[in-house]
């Protein structure tokens, strides 16, 4: 008998949110389908991700994070998952990289970046949000000042910008609140940043995936 690949609408669960895509029925397609509507970078609608964790990473960190390009890299990669590390400079402040290879043919995608001078407790990672947003964490930056941005897939302009009065010196809490105009899709990308004061490029950010419920 001759097998043939139908489509067809599967179920697939994301931290408790259920979505509906066109899937092959086949395993491997699912977990694609599945890691990559979690993936921050590349843009959506990007069928595949990037031959390497690192050019990933980089292209995450100098195109979205707003990093300048002379950044220094490190990495703790395995053959499907990793973190790969960012610095301003050799010295500078870490921002870790989540990265993820569902399949060899599918490439590298960006989950996340975190970074100990900016912690996000509130939304948390594929929470769903609508405006107005509010936003809760602690944090450290120059002047205490972090710079918020919220982003839609697909687009390279923020829905939203903001900032938030965090510690000068040392980290302490911050609180914000986002308004923002109907989103236009079900996926976006929240990132909490320090820039700096040189040059304005991002020095260490945060971000994270959420659903515009």
């Amino acid at each position: 008998m001759r097998v043939r690949s139908l489509l067809c609408a599967t179920a697939i669960l994301v931290a408790g949110v259920v979505t509906l895509a066109p899937v092959a029925t086949n395993a491997a397609t699912a977990v694609h389908v599945a890691t990559t509507s979690r993936a921050i970078w590349p843009l959506a609608p990007a069928r595949t991700g990037y031959p390497s964790a690192v050019a990933a990473a980089r292209s995450f960190a100098v195109s979205r994070l707003g990093m300048d390009p002379t950044l220094t890299v490190s990495s703790r990669v395995g053959a499907s998952s990793g973190v790969v590390t960012v610095r301003p400079s050799a010295r500078g402040i870490a921002t870790n990289i989540h990265v993820v290879r569902p399949s060899a043919a599918a490439g590298w995608w960006v989950l996340s970046s975190t970074t100990p001078w900016i912690d996000v407790t509130s939304p948390r990672a594929l929470a769903s949000v609508a405006s107005p947003l509010r936003l809760v964490g602690t944090g450290e930056a120059f002047e205490g000042v972090l710079n918020v941005r919220l982003y839609v897939d697909g687009r390279r302009a923020a829905l939203v910008t903001t900032t938030a009065m965090a510690g000068g010196s040392q980290l302490a809490p911050f609180s914000t609140t986002l308004r923002f105009p109907a989103p236009g899709a079900r996926w976006g990308t929240l990132i909490v940043s320090q820039e700096s004061a040189k040059d304005g490029s991002t020095v260490c950010a945060t971000s994270r995936r959420l659903l515009f419920g």
